[in-house]
């Protein structure tokens, strides 16, 4: 059996805004779905921020198609939560960029 390009695990979360019980909400995570995806790296930056050095790498990710995600989801991978910007779906595959 072949594993091929999908062989990292992520989840994919939605916002849900709930209320705060005085007049105001709350966004809260809740988990969409967990997929396998292949990952690929498309760019990586680096900027002087709050007199600290802070890194951004954006990716995208390929997974089955779903229609369930979309531009502002987040994506828990390699202990890290990636920013869904831009989502791309076809009959076959959903493509997700992302960034850190």
């Amino acid at each position: 059996m072949r594993i091929g390009a999908r062989k990292h695990y992520i989840t994919i979360y939605t916002p849900t805004q709930t209320t705060d019980g005085q007049g105001g909400y709350v966004t809260k995570w809740t988990t969409s779905t967990n997929e396998w995806a292949s990952y690929k790296e498309i760019g990586q930056e680096r900027e002087l921020l709050y007199s600290g050095i802070h890194y951004f790498t954006a990716a995208e990710f390929e997974i089955r198609r779903n229609t369930n995600v979309w531009a502002g989801c987040k994506i828990e991978y390699d202990n890290y939560t990636w920013v869904i910007y831009e989502v791309i779906s076809d009959d076959k595959k959903t493509r997700i960029k992302a960034y850190r």
